[in-house]
């Protein structure tokens, strides 16, 4: 019983197999006589010249061109209708092509290249007229009710050239395509379906940032990103007039935000090398014109809030201003990203971004304090060390005068100044100071109730003051302020070891910075 279900099954599918092919030919056949077969006919022998259409010219291998090649410099404009809305080139006064409407889009050089060739050059793979072509154009999309793509170039002498781009022929090579007011249809290679038959966004390149050359490195400026909607990070550069009396470098980078610290330079470096070609990987939406539908638009569509962004990146160079707006990557680091200098959505990673990312931490010099012993006034140092047997009570100042080799130092308002030797002694303290660093980012609440470890305060020449306060953060760390305000932590170690060396400075104990005590 078993082998003949098994028998009735194959039998069965034997069957459907062979319906399936019959339907296939049937199918087939029309299309191989309408589209393939004249495809397949033995072409013309080279020297054999096929009798020419009002209008064509003959190309190489005697191969038939709808009509003369416009070369590029011919071209004043070509106007683009498809099914996805199509889009015009045009040549701008200035003697550059345009996208109409997108002016302001950049458009990728290489495939505006391949769009003049594919437009202006129409060598023909076959020709279908009269006795060829079926009547019905439908057969080849290009009827009057048919979705067919279509263009119109126009010379710079005002001719003009429509061609339409119907269906691509069985074996995907080519597309169907016809002169608009002749009787014949052609056959064009298949780069002319990619040509016209797309998105103008295909075109346009996902640029998103002004270009940073390194000949234009120190002409950025007005640096800023804001985060959650609030603002984040600020940096200034000062250049020129702008730097300080018998400053030797060429610019001074200042963070303003956060406040009280100093900018890591290599942090910044790299994220201004990322502007030296800022470019997403997909263009999704353009447009020239940003009004309150498009900013709603942006928001519901992208995730991109212009008033309360996830992460925006601003800064001007060559006097160009550049603004980046983000919205929040997903799961998979995906985010959109809006230029409103070029007026371009595009699709990024965050593997080209990962500065979206980034926290105060990076921004921030690992230095705690990095000002020149010349530019200060005065150091106040407070502090209570108790460990065990260890108690240590630490109130001492000192004041500054002068600078370099005459330096004036003098300790808790004593006339008498430092001798050399205590001088040198104190600039071994200073630097207990300088290598301090920051380790993590830290929170702490309700400081104002605590007393903290220590204190340092200092007076700058330009009469700015920098109050620097220590406070117990765990057995290893402290949470530290600088002028109240704080986020990061430092090793405690490195905090008593500040207290102990002013302690050591005031009784005229020789101080070795090196060391970790």
């Amino acid at each position: 019983m078993k082998g003949d279900v098994r028998k009735t099954t194959a039998s069965n599918r034997r069957l459907v197999t062979v319906i399936v092919a019959a339907v296939l030919v049937v199918i087939l056949i029309p299309v191989y006589f309408l589209a393939i077969k004249p495809m397949l006919d033995e072409p013309a022998a080279e020297d054999e010249i096929p009798e020419l259409l009002p209008g064509e010219v003959l190309g190489v291998n005697n191969r038939v061109m709808m009509f003369e090649q416009v070369e590029r410099a011919d071209i004043q404009r070509v106007e683009v209708h498809n099914d996805k809305g199509g889009f015009t080139f045009y040549r701008g006064s200035d003697n550059n092509f345009y996208i109409e409407g997108m002016e302001t889009a950049p458009f990728d050089a290489e495939k505006f290249s391949s769009f003049v060739v594919s437009t202006g050059y129409t060598l023909s793979m076959l020709r279908l007229d009269f006795e060829d072509k079926n009547d019905d154009l439908s057969v080849y999309g290009l009827s009057d009710e048919d979705d067919y793509a279509w263009y119109t170039l126009t010379k710079v002498n005002g001719t003009t050239h429509t061609v339409r781009v119907g269906h691509a022929i069985p074996t995907g090579a080519g597309y169907y395509c016809m002169y608009e007011g002749r009787d014949a249809i052609y056959v064009l290679d298949s780069t002319i379906g990619a040509t016209v038959r797309c998105s103008v966004l295909t075109y346009i390149t996902p640029m998103l940032a002004y270009p940073v050359s390194s000949s234009s490195y120190l002409k950025t400026d007005n640096i800023w990103i804001m985060k959650d909607g609030e603002m984040f990070v600020a940096i200034d550069m000062k250049t020129g007039d702008e730097l300080p009396t018998g400053t030797t470098s060429l610019a001074k980078f200042d963070l303003l935000l956060p406040e009280g610290y100093e900018l890591n330079l290599s942090t910044y470096s790299t994220l201004i090398s990322y502007m030296e070609n800022f470019v997403g990987s997909e263009t999704v939406y353009c447009s020239t014109e940003w009004q309150d539908k498009e900013k709603t638009m942006l928001k519901e569509t992208y995730g991109i809030d212009l008033d309360a962004p996830y992460f925006a990146f601003h800064y001007t160079t060559d006097n160009i201003e550049t603004l980046i707006v983000f919205s929040e990557p997903d799961r998979n680091g995906d985010m959109f990203a809006f230029s409103p200098l070029y007026g371009i959505v595009a699709k990024i990673n965050l593997s080209a971004a990962p500065f979206v990312k980034w926290e105060h931490i990076q921004y921030v010099s690992k230095s705690l304090y990095s000002v020149n012993i010349n530019d200060v006034s005065r150091i106040e140092i407070k502090g209570r060390i108790e460990n065990g047997d260890e108690k240590l009570d630490v109130d001492a100042f000192f004041t500054l005068e002068g600078e370099g080799e005459s330096i004036v130092i003098k300790e808790n308002g004593k006339a008498k100044a430092y001798d050399a030797d205590a001088v040198k002694n104190f600039r071994q303290l200073y630097k207990v100071i300088l290598w301090m660093q920051l380790i993590d980012e830290a929170e702490m609440t309700d400081i104002e109730a605590m007393k903290p470890l220590a204190t340092m305060k200092v007076t700058l020449d330009n009469g700015e003051e920098l109050t620097y306060a220590f406070y117990i953060y765990s057995t290893r760390r402290c949470f530290y302020t600088v002028n109240g305000v704080g986020e990061f932590s430092v090793y405690r170690d490195s905090v008593e070891k500040l207290l102990r060396d002013t302690d050591r400075m005031v009784k005229g104990l020789p101080i070795d910075s090196d060391s970790k005590i």
